[in-house]
């Protein structure tokens, strides 16, 4: 509000639309079926293609210019947004511009000696990305794939495919864990059923500041 932007939301919503991550929550799987609007698993490759061809964004194109997709090593470097990135923006033609910032998960992997006060300011790209878009008179969603959890004196248990993941076939289910199934489970994992930790206190990986994957609902 501060820098002039208003919230708008659906008439009769209180508060911030949510969605629901892929089983298990990991970016290959949750980013890729985001921009895809459907479940998938994929990679920057697959996103950019997806996003572009998302029929529901599609409606909006004029000029022939199809929705375009950054990811953050294209975006440019501390504030300063490549020249591309500005002119996307810029260019009232192009009606949609997707950004992947992608601060939180890189801070998940660093040191647990920092705790950032999460603002506009904190993410010099996203700061600098709003900037543009207010110049350009755009609409900006700001959204997430899925969450995380913190590291809170959680316990190691070994096996797993990602940090808060493991196939079936690498033991029973114990407590913390859930088994989940189904075409969506299918789709994105290519297994028919996955263990997930639901637990908060359990991982299957080394030690980092957070993790994402699992069943706890701040996944």
């Amino acid at each position: 509000a501060a820098r002039g932007w208003t919230w708008w939301q659906p008439a009769g919503v209180t508060s911030a639309p949510v969605g629901i991550a892929t089983l298990p929550s990991v970016t290959a799987a949750s980013r890729a079926s985001l921009f895809a609007g459907s479940a998938k698993s994929g990679s920057q490759s697959t996103e950019k293609p997806d996003f572009a061809g998302h029929a529901a964004l599609r409606r909006s194109v004029t000029g022939g210019r199809a929705p375009i997709l950054f990811h953050k090593g294209e975006l440019g470097t501390g504030n300063v947004l490549a020249p591309e990135v500005r002119q996307r923006i810029g260019d009232r033609q192009q009606r949609v511009v997707g950004a992947v910032v992608n601060a939180v998960d890189d801070w998940l992997d660093r040191s647990d000696q920092v705790l950032p006060r999460w603002s506009v300011a904190a993410v010099p790209l996203l700061e600098s990305l709003l900037q543009e878009a207010a110049l350009a008179g755009r609409a900006v969603a700001v959204l997430s794939d899925h969450g995380h959890l913190l590291d809170r004196d959680t316990t190691m248990q070994r096996g797993g495919e990602s940090a808060r993941w493991r196939s079936v076939s690498t033991g029973p289910v114990t407590a913390g864990e859930v088994v989940a199934t189904g075409p969506r489970v299918r789709a994105v994992t290519g297994q028919d059923a996955v263990v997930l930790a639901w637990s908060e206190s359990l991982r299957y990986t080394g030690k980092k500041t957070g993790y994402h994957g699992g069943a706890a609902p701040q996944e």
